[in-house]
């Protein structure tokens, strides 16, 4: 069971609820700021994919873990916002001006993606985001004349007011204020109105249409939301790929952003963040783990996937509430200590929402 103790109405509308909240999102900052000072430049490399991928995440927060949208394709928003921000740089087009265009291509797909998905929900809303996500990485395949087919297109460096930022530190310190403004962008969209609706959307759409919340307007603007932060992401991931190709956006990628936000607890920012940390390391982790096993199954196809799965699949039976929901537990049971009692902590079954067959 979770719990969020409140001693007013102004908890709701907090940007910080808690002092110990704020000193450990400042901590962590600072580490991040004064890192680049201090290690290695692989580190940095790595660092800076992680915020991209904090920037994805939190993206696909917005539409799974606030409006209950779960789908399955978020790797289709990822590509069109790295394709278009790539073809507008090689077509002369400044920086800001070609990622601000890209955020605004992915934010019309994803209206068109919740006109197309109106009335569907839990399983068949994943399915069908599934198969747009094929569709966009077959067009993206044979679209030759403008995407350079699966022989791929190189992405330009990034240069800003003249600046370029194609270095690791430079590039690093770019995608670590991306994601800072991403993460105060959520926050507030969190405690606004538009957030409550959304909310109110995940928990009972036949509710909050009840209370006058426009359904259809209110799955646009997920995800129209979503799919622009996921594509910003996008845009920022072209320079770290370098050289793009269909393949760099395809089912793998998309089991990955579910995976990071079931494994950080869906609907917090702070779990989107872990889920990055930890999907961010897991490729370099598998590699350890393969190096152990037999040569004649280390370099066998598929390892990877099924890694993927069993990890998805334990978290959903196990840790439902991922690895943040693990730690407001320890904190809840800790502010109500000795009060608490041992079934006030008991595991939540969850159930995935979907229409009545």
């Amino acid at each position: 069971m979770y719990f969020d103790f409140k001693t007013s109405y102004n908890d709701d509308i907090r940007l910080i609820r808690r002092p110990l909240s704020g000193l450990f999102y400042a901590i962590a900052f600072g580490t991040a700021l004064f890192s680049p000072l201090v290690i290695s430049e692989f580190y940095i490399t790595e660092s800076s994919a992680i915020f991209v991928l904090g920037i994805i995440i939190i993206g696909y927060m917005i539409s799974a873990g606030m409006a209950g949208l779960v789908g399955l394709g978020h790797a289709a928003f990822v590509g069109v916002g790295a394709y278009t921000h790539a073809i507008l740089l090689g077509a002369g087009v400044p920086f800001l001006i070609s990622i601000f265009s890209a955020i605004a291509v992915c934010a019309l797909l994803g209206v068109m993606l919740a006109v197309i998905s109106l009335r569907l929900s839990g399983l068949y809303l994943a399915i069908s985001t599934l198969i747009f996500a094929l569709a966009v990485e077959h067009i993206l395949g044979s679209w030759e004349t403008l995407t350079g087919g699966y022989e791929g297109i190189l992405v330009p460096d990034p240069i800003i007011f003249g600046t370029s930022f194609a270095s690791s530190i430079n590039y690093y310190y770019l995608t670590l204020s991306a994601l800072v403004s991403v993460i105060i962008l959520a926050a507030n969209l969190m405690r606004s109105l538009s957030g409550r609706a959304l909310i109110g959307l995940r928990d009972s759409e036949q509710a909050a249409a009840s209370l006058g919340i426009n359904v259809l307007k209110t799955k646009s603007v997920a995800f129209a939301l979503s799919g622009a932060v996921t594509g910003f992401g996008g845009a920022l991931m072209s320079h770290q790929i370098f050289f793009i190709t269909p393949e760099a956006f395809n089912m793998m990628l998309s089991l990955q952003i579910v995976l990071a936000a079931v494994i950080g607890g869906l609907g917090s920012i702070t779990g989107a963040l872990i889920g990055a940390v930890v999907i961010g390391w897991m490729p370099e982790l598998i590699s350890q783990i393969k190096a152990l096993l037999p040569v004649s199954i280390r370099y066998q196809p598929g390892p990877d996937l099924v890694i993927y799965g069993a990890v998805l699949i334990g978290f959903v039976l196990f840790e439902p509430l991922g690895l943040y929901g693990r730690w407001k537990k320890i904190e809840n049971w800790l502010l109500t200590f000795p009060l608490d009692r041992k079934a006030t902590f008991a595991k939540t079954r969850t159930y995935m929402k979907s229409e009545r067959v």
